[in-house]
């Protein structure tokens, strides 16, 4: 969360410059179903606050998702099955 901002940047041209004075640096990994990962460093915050920052970022993955679900529509390519070997 940028320092008296409220708002969580993400992308974009101004990104870098606005995590470097951030009161949160978080990278959520994830599916559609849930979370994977999360990698974070932060200053002194509440719970509640990285919490929420939690939740964007899983917002923000699952938007991915779906622009990328649309995309492969309109191409007419199907999701690639992966076989998982033990």
């Amino acid at each position: 969360m940028r320092r008296g901002t409220g708002r969580w940047p993400v992308r974009g041209e101004s990104y870098l410059r606005e995590m470097r004075d951030s009161l949160v640096n978080i990278m959520v990994v994830g599916t559609a179903d849930g979370i994977v990962m999360i990698e974070s460093g932060a200053k002194e915050v509440k719970e509640e606050t990285v919490v929420d920052a939690i939740e964007f970022g899983h917002n923000e993955v699952e938007e991915d998702l779906r622009g990328i679900n649309d995309l492969r529509a309109k191409v007419g390519k199907k999701k690639r099955e992966v076989v998982h070997r033990v």
